[in-house]
């Protein structure tokens, strides 16, 4: 499956022109160095992302590369079917344009999505418009994204997810996940128990 995340790094502001392709996720410490020796400035901010090769979603000129190079290692770590849950997540919100914050968040909880598999569930599909259908990197049919309501894009901040290592941010996220599920799922118990204490009795009005 190619789901790489390549950019091509240009350095801005400098007598000396440097550029070079990046094959995304890479170590921070290596990312750091590598921006040190392009930029000359320990921050390393003075460049542009000219080129870019990502199948999930647009990179522009601008995108924070170490955001980027997060939001790769957090992908790399999924399986196939939750790299194309986030690429249907991110083709929903093409005209948006999320940023790599956003899309990192939502990696975090592809189990968040409800999705029918169509080679497990393909009866009854084709029913469903365009909008609800998942494709592969191929442009094959995949399945249908029946909700990604649940997917919060602001689940953590850009300090906490440069902060954290990919499988920590996983990690929480699940927790966060689980206990959401088990928050609705009691609140859905307790509507199906407050429509069955007043119900209109056989014999008379209203009955408890």
């Amino acid at each position: 499956m190619d789901s790489k995340i390549e950019v091509y790094i240009e350095n801005i502001g400098q007598k000396e022109k440097k550029s070079l392709w990046l094959h995304l996720p890479v170590r921070e410490e290596k990312l750091d160095q590598l921006l040190y020796d392009l930029t000359g400035s320990e921050t390393g901010l003075e460049y542009l992302l000219t080129e870019a090769v990502c199948p999930y979603f647009q990179v522009s000129e601008q995108e924070d590369l170490r955001m980027l190079n997060k939001t790769a290692g957090i992908i790399e770590r999924l399986d196939d079917q939750d790299r194309i849950l986030l690429k249907a997540w991110c083709d929903k919100r093409e005209q948006g344009v999320a940023d790599a914050e956003e899309i990192a968040n939502a990696a975090l909880q592809t189990n968040q999505m409800v999705y029918l598999d169509e080679a497990k569930d393909g009866n009854g599909m084709e029913e469903y418009p365009e909008a609800y259908r998942v494709y592969d990197f191929s442009g094959h049919p995949k399945g249908i994204v029946l909700d990604d309501s649940q997917v919060d894009e602001f689940l953590f901040d850009r300090e906490e997810l440069l902060g954290s290592g990919a499988e920590e941010l996983l990690e929480r996220a699940a927790v966060i996940g689980a206990k959401r599920e088990q928050k609705n799922y009691l609140k859905a118990c307790m509507r199906a128990a407050s429509a069955q204490a007043v119900r209109p009795g056989k014999e008379r009005g209203w009955e408890r």
